[in-house]
């Protein structure tokens, strides 16, 4: 079986820790829009395919000083590949598999 459809996603990652001794904290967002495909191989494994365009990406750092740091990169083509796993469920109530 073979799944298909357009994804989007926003995503915003924000490091608190000292990452060194001149960079306090890192922020990351980025909204993310293309295809996706899923492919299932066996009974619960699956393969993710996902492309598209990353837009609006920011990158920050924040120094010790509590300075802002733009380091935000420029839109762009992405690609991503991943594996799920997705058992199916047998549902007491009427006997069929979910």
């Amino acid at each position: 079986p073979f799944g298909s459809g357009i994804k989007a996603t926003w995503s915003e990652t924000l490091k608190c820790a000292p990452l060194s001794s001149l960079i306090d904290k890192v922020g990351y967002s980025r909204f993310v829009i293309g295809p996706a495909i899923t492919l299932r191989l066996k009974n619960a494994l699956n393969i993710n395919l996902h492309g598209g365009m990353a837009l609006r990406r920011r990158l920050e750092l924040t120094d010790v000083n509590d300075e802002i740091i733009d380091r935000t990169p420029k839109s762009g083509p992405f690609f991503a590949v991943g594996l799920s796993l997705a058992p199916k469920i047998k549902n007491p109530e009427v006997g069929l598999d979910n």
